[in-house]
């Protein structure tokens, strides 16, 4: 029976850990414990009772878990609704921000919890520091920080 929690537990773990990390192999282990999980209480128990009352629990903390996980991982990824137009007399140029969205050249960054379009001359990935070089129009350039 422990062995049985202990691999229904690290699935859970693994398919948890899925929705932060890209890839595939975590919810592979995950599903594959939890499947071993079953097979092992369907061994100990052989379909009576507890056999049963195991299988929805393990059912519903994969449920739980996978909605939980979604929820995270929607309110992680939101974005800014507005992005912001620039008055003529606003000057940006100079000032650090985040990258928001891979700048594969244009995305998203965000300075001082606004967000604009923006552009590198490279590939710049999400979470790096940029500074602003230039505006062209409602667009910004940005070059990474060393």
């Amino acid at each position: 029976m422990l062995l049985t929690l202990c691999l229904a537990l690290l699935g859970l773990v693994f398919i948890f850990t899925e929705f932060f990390f890209t890839g595939i192999i975590l919810a592979l282990l995950g599903a594959f414990a939890l499947v071993m999980s079953i097979i092992s209480l369907f061994w100990v128990f052989a379909l009576n009772l507890p056999f049963f009352l195991g299988l929805g629990l393990i059912l519903a903390a994969l449920f739980l878990t996978l909605k939980l996980g979604v929820k995270t991982v929607i309110k992680k990824a939101s974005l800014p609704e507005k992005i912001t137009v620039f008055p003529e007399e606003e000057n940006v140029i100079g000032k650090e921000g985040i990258v928001f969205t891979d700048l594969r050249p244009r995305g998203k960054i965000l300075i001082e919890e606004e967000s604009y379009l923006a552009w590198g001359e490279k590939y710049i990935s999400k979470g790096k520091k940029v500074i602003v070089v230039a505006r062209e129009g409602n667009e910004v350039k940005v070059r990474e920080v060393l």
